[in-house]
């Protein structure tokens, strides 16, 4: 399925600070990201031949988009704006590879993560284990970490992370337990990826929580940028690879 690759998952956790927990009669649906009626009001109790836009939620309680509902990115209620889930990958892959050359910069390894809940960038991280000393200070934990500061919370439902290199084994295990919803990737890797390469943590069925993965976006561009920060350290002496 290459970069639209996709999976199913069943956390049941509850909305994220400030997103409002529309409800519906058809069984079994209690949570949509973003319903609109054909009526002026919110949907409650509405039956599905007036609905209109479906969330997430709803597209994987289904297994598709019911007949007659449409794909709708979360916006405040009132202003819908039905789009593409992909079409904007590309916009927050190039914002991820923005933090990666920041580190390249500061002679970190480029590897650079964004993360995005509404439509919104809510956090930005780099690689900074050489800055800090610290080898805990990957590029997603320094995003995630900041992202459950600005969000009040450390569920990071609804959410989307963006990455330039596949997440690692530490990294995947914090994707997992912050609860964020979907990983967008641009580089596999195969030495020490652990959402796809070696193992795949974020979407182990065995777990309470799985993410949503779509990878390959942007993936020439962070490979070129990987490729060349090496090349440069190998003709650097005196510093480890």
């Amino acid at each position: 399925m290459g970069s639209r690759e996709r999976s199913t998952k069943g956390s049941g956790e509850s909305a994220a600070p400030g997103r409002v927990p529309y409800r519906c009669s058809l069984p079994g649906l209690t949570r949509f990201d973003i319903v609109r009626c054909t009526g002026p009001e919110p949907f409650v109790g509405r039956s599905r031949e007036t609905m209109l836009w479906a969330g997430p939620d709803v597209v994987k309680r289904f297994g598709g988009l019911p007949d007659g509902m449409f794909p709708l990115t979360y916006v405040p209620f009132g202003r819908p704006q039905p789009t593409d889930p992909f079409r904007d990958d590309e916009q927050w892959m190039e914002e991820a590879l923005r933090e990666a050359r920041r580190a390249a910069e500061d002679g970190e390894v480029p590897v650079g993560a964004v993360i995005v809940c509404d439509g919104e960038i809510v956090a930005r991280g780099s690689n900074r284990r050489e800055v800090d000393r610290d080898p805990l200070a990957h590029a997603e934990l320094m995003a995630i970490r900041r992202a459950a500061k600005a969000l009040g919370s450390w569920r990071l439902t609804g959410c989307t992370i963006f990455v330039t290199l596949e997440p690692c084994a530490m990294c995947a295990g914090a994707l997992v337990n912050s609860r964020i919803e979907t990983l967008v990737y641009a580089a596999s890797d195969p030495k020490a990826g652990f959402c796809g390469s070696l193992g795949d943590l974020v979407r182990d069925p065995r777990l309470n929580h799985r993410l949503d993965v779509r990878r390959g976006v942007l993936e020439a561009a962070s490979r070129e940028l990987l490729q060349a920060f090496f090349a440069a350290l190998r003709r650097s002496p005196g510093r480890d690879l």
